[in-house]
């Protein structure tokens, strides 16, 4: 069973499987915070009428605020990441950058930096290209086993861009670089479906996609590079 999404960058066929997976990785990412939420009600409920119920009320009060906000800002990611809203013409590189940041803003092993997007790269990415970008910062993270840091990169001209991990250990996966290079005949699961579906905006837009694994021995860490130009 196959839909067919009629964009403008191409025609992108997304069959049942591929989005039966992206299911259950947007699941997974939404676990921990929603589990949170539900922890610190009960933990509220569990104390009763103790001598320390308003202390461990606003304990449980913090931890709820912020596992909210951070479900909050992994469904807007995901919405825009994965949904339709991906399309949108209004969805601004800017915007992505700052989106990201919050994302990341809470994770104790990951970091994320990024200079404010140049008016020619505001100007050149939107919708699609945006859509792709996100997907990409979260495979880059995805290389960084150990937590590390990832860096955004937008060329003057606005016509290309790079993300960098860097971190003690930073693998790119054989099956994830071939899916972003569009290799249909990779299996396709949930610890590599957003490669996939980068492959398929990577095709549809017609960019050109390269990938560097580097190791520095004096430092001793790794890096993983992606470069995209159109």
């Amino acid at each position: 069973m196959k839909s067919q999404d009629h964009d403008p960058a191409g025609q992108i066929q997304i069959d049942l499987k591929l989005a039966q997976l992206w299911v259950s990785f947007l699941c997974h990412e939404l676990i921990s915070p929603v589990g949170a939420i539900n922890n610190g009600i009960e933990f509220l409920e569990d104390q009763g009428a103790s001598a320390n119920r308003a202390e461990t009320m606003a304990m449980a009060m913090d931890l709820m605020q912020s596992s909210g906000k951070q479900a909050a800002v992994r469904l807007k990611y995901f919405r825009l990441a994965l949904g339709r809203a991906g399309g949108d013409d209004d969805l601004g590189i800017k915007s992505a950058v700052e989106l990201v940041g919050d994302y990341f803003q809470n994770e104790s092993r990951l970091k994320f930096k990024a200079a404010t997007p140049n008016p020619s790269s505001q100007s050149a990415m939107t919708g699609r290209r945006v859509q792709l970008w996100l997907n990409l910062v979260l495979v880059v993270a995805a290389t960084l086993q150990r937590g590390g840091l990832i860096t955004a990169e937008f060329a003057a001209d606005g016509r290309s861009f790079s993300l960098k991990a860097v971190g003690t250990v930073a693998r790119l996966d054989p099956q994830v670089a071939a899916l972003l290079s569009g290799d249909a005949t990779v299996e396709v699961t949930p610890r590599n479906c957003l490669a996939r579906l980068c492959g398929l905006l990577v095709g549809g837009l017609g960019i050109g996609i390269q990938t560097f694994v580097d190791l520095q021995t004096e430092t001793k860490t790794e890096s993983v590079t992606l470069n995209l130009s159109w």
